[in-house]
């Protein structure tokens, strides 16, 4: 599969995503020559967005984007991710913000607010809220800071976000 993007900043956005659903797919950056299987630029108000043949214009932001593209994947191919459209970030710090902005009091509601937002499924929507759970024991009462949260790093992911630091590989079955 091959990508392309009319700018460095596309790129960085949305190519972590392509990777995890197709870790052997090519990019390029520039004009978009026709030579791409999708092929995204930004337009006036949000961006446009061309698969094969077909081309929209997506007034919204690269989250709706990444959503986009998850939902084609999902549907097409049967794709499924188990954590979503996010990459590059911990998981953890991003429940507890939609968690916290969303006062989302319950796990049915949580998880149905995590695919809403980022398309995670119900079970690792589910370990997250038993990870914040046990966060909030922890942090009860030892001067918690507002954002303030725990990060443990356990070095086994999945796919290689290609702009990560941990010094890790991707190891195939």
């Amino acid at each position: 599969m091959i990508i392309g993007y009319d700018s460095e900043r596309l790129h960085h956005a949305l190519h972590p995503l392509f990777l995890t659903i197709d870790p052997d797919s090519r990019w390029f950056t520039g004009a978009d020559g026709g030579q791409a299987d999708w092929y995204f630029a930004g337009a006036e108000q949000g961006f446009s967005m061309r698969r094969g043949k077909n081309k929209k214009v997506l007034v919204a932001d690269l989250y709706a984007v990444k959503r986009e593209i998850y939902d084609y994947f999902f549907r097409q191919e049967g794709v499924r991710l188990p954590w979503g459209i996010i990459s590059g970030i911990r998981p953890t710090k991003l429940a507890r913000q939609i968690r916290e902005k969303e006062k989302t009091a319950d796990l049915g509601a949580f998880q149905q607010k995590l695919w809403q937002i980022d398309r995670i499924s119900p079970e690792k929507a589910e370990l997250l809220w038993q990870v914040l759970r046990t966060e909030d024991q922890y942090l009860q009462g030892r001067g918690q800071a507002a954002g303030q949260h725990l990060y443990i790093g356990i070095p086994f992911c999945p796919s290689r976000c290609y702009y990560c630091s941990f010094a890790a590989g991707v190891v195939r079955p």
